[in-house]
């Protein structure tokens, strides 16, 4: 066996040609983003991983093991003990199907007991053109922190800060897509209890079809402002299809909703949960919600539950649903502001930004952008405090946090600047 040591490096050229001259070895693989050596004298498995804008320049520690008897001794001693954070079967990670075990230390550093078992052509699963490996592509706490659901724990924690909204797009799109992947089974109770935390009633938890509470919401978007028969009403970011279904209720058979959402996977299981419900008065449209497929001036309400926040281009967003309502229609959204900005290496998490948290705006400039699309009576009809449907106990989220390496209480912190507003306007 030998100890592993992954570093997050700038300029991953210069990093293989430094640690070659320094150890006297070649390279042992090279991918984009990536790179390896297995350093005989002393017995070490260096790993570099092109994130230039990573806070820290350790990524995770290890342990390379050469026999699958070794990685389950170490999983059988760990779980022992209550220290096996993860248990990876043939997973796909860093160019290679692995065996392995994740434990972290109570400072929040992630150490890894691992097999290689061959190689592979892809880092984990596949992975975009133009993306670094060392990114994190997306592991959202609806998914319960599935080992099964793709992950790899061997990702750095920081996404590349990008002002190109279309690579922001894409690692959002990315993101939802394994949320939906991992919907289902053991996630629907803690979907429903999400559901419960963030004001959905039990009769419109029960009143949802199953499949389309994923749990990745901040509000109830159709408690707002009650709908009314015959509306025409337009879901931003329509996911699975909860909100959409529930305003399909009140708009009645006269009535129409169109979700809107760019996730190919979400669109799937949308239109399936809406043919099993047969639920006839809902559509799901495949578009960008800041350049929605809808003719200007065609519906009556928009509603959204904490998507706008994903959004890297909100005033797109709130001038498109401006084009699209008729003169008087309402704009009734839930969605996540900051009262004030969080450190970088929080809002750079890729879970903080498929959490919502990540993308969010301050208040003030989130309420502005409102206004300046056009809209008046801009108001906030309630608010909460994120922190108080934060449980830091909840396994899904203390995953989270160890990703971070921040601390519980650092993490209690963040949550308290964080707030769900109901928010309403109209044309």
């Amino acid at each position: 066996m030998r100890v592993q040591l992954a570093l997050n490096v700038k300029d991953l050229d210069r990093a293989v040609d430094f640690y070659s001259k320094l150890f006297g070895v070649a390279v042992n693989k090279r991918k984009p983003g990536y790179a390896n050596f297995a350093i005989d004298r002393p017995p070490l498995k260096l790993v570099l991983f092109e994130n230039p804008d990573a806070v820290e320049r350790l990524n995770h520690l290890g342990v390379e093991v050469f026999q699958d008897v070794d990685v389950r001794e170490a999983t059988d001693r760990l779980k022992a003990a209550g220290m096996a954070d993860a248990v990876e079967d043939e997973q796909t990670c860093c160019y290679a199907t692995q065996n392995k075990v994740w434990s972290v230390e109570p400072e929040g550093l992630r150490w890894e007991w691992y097999r290689v078992i061959e190689d592979a052509e892809t880092f984990r699963g596949t992975v975009p053109s133009g993306t670094s490996p060392g990114t994190r592509h997306g592991t959202n706490p609806a998914d319960g922190g599935n080992d099964q659901a793709g992950s790899c724990g061997c990702d750095a924690t920081l996404m590349r800060r990008s002002h190109d909204p279309d690579e922001v797009r894409e690692k959002v799109r990315e993101g939802y897509t394994r949320v939906a992947e991992a919907a289902g089974g053991s996630n629907a109770a803690a979907a429903a209890e999400v559901g419960r935390r963030i004001g959905y009633s039990e009769e419109q938890l029960e009143a949802t079809p199953e499949g389309a509470n994923l749990g990745v919401g901040c509000g109830n978007p159709t408690a707002i402002d009650s709908l009314r028969p015959g509306e025409t009403v337009v879901d931003l970011g329509s996911g699975a299809g909860m909100d959409a279904f529930l305003a399909a209720r009140q708009v009645g058979p006269t009535g129409r909703v169109i979700g809107v959402d760019m996730t190919d996977a979400m669109l799937v299981k949308a239109r399936e949960n809406a043919r099993k419900a047969g639920v006839l008065n809902v559509e799901f449209k495949k578009g960008r919600i800041e350049e929605l497929p809808l003719e200007d001036e065609s519906v009556d309400v928009i509603i959204s539950n904490c998507v706008v926040n994903l959004s890297p281009e909100k005033d797109r967003v709130y001038r498109e649903a401006f084009r699209v309502l008729k003169p008087g229609g309402r704009l009734m959204v839930s969605d996540i502001v900051l009262e004030r900005p969080l450190p970088d290496a929080v809002v750079d998490s890729i879970d903080a930004y498929i959490g919502c948290v990540g993308g969010a705006s301050l208040r003030s400039e989130y309420l502005e952008t409102i206004a300046k699309a056009g809209f008046s009576e801009v108001r906030v009809d309630r608010e909460a405090d994120f922190g108080s449907v934060f449980d830091a106990a909840d396994p899904r989220v203390q995953e989270v946090i160890a990703r971070l390496r921040v601390s519980a209480a650092e993490a209690m912190s963040y949550a308290e600047a964080v707030k769900s507003l109901h928010v309403f306007a109209r044309k």
